[in-house]
């Protein structure tokens, strides 16, 4: 959830100038907005993939939001979970 403002930012600025290119009032080609705003996108596409790991044995986590424990080694996550 906290990289949710840095794609739904660039995003909307790319879509924004795509569709509405008379708000463009910068003085450097809207091309670099797009390169920039893509890369932007993808940076925390990679970072999420990289990031979301077990912090015991460092398997993807998936796409679930909030997993309450590892799929594959079966560490809880939650504090409230190991004290049972």
């Amino acid at each position: 959830m906290v990289l949710v403002p840095f794609i739904a930012i660039p995003f909307g600025a790319i879509l924004l100038v795509w569709k509405m290119p008379q708000l463009w009032v910068f003085n450097f080609p809207e091309e670099y907005l797009f390169v920039g705003g893509f890369s932007v996108i993808f940076f925390c596409f990679v970072l999420t993939f990289l990031n979301w790991r077990c912090p015991e044995c460092r398997a993807y986590l998936g796409r679930e939001f909030r997993p309450r424990s590892c799929r594959k080694c079966g560490v809880p996550f939650d504090l409230a979970d190991s004290q049972g």
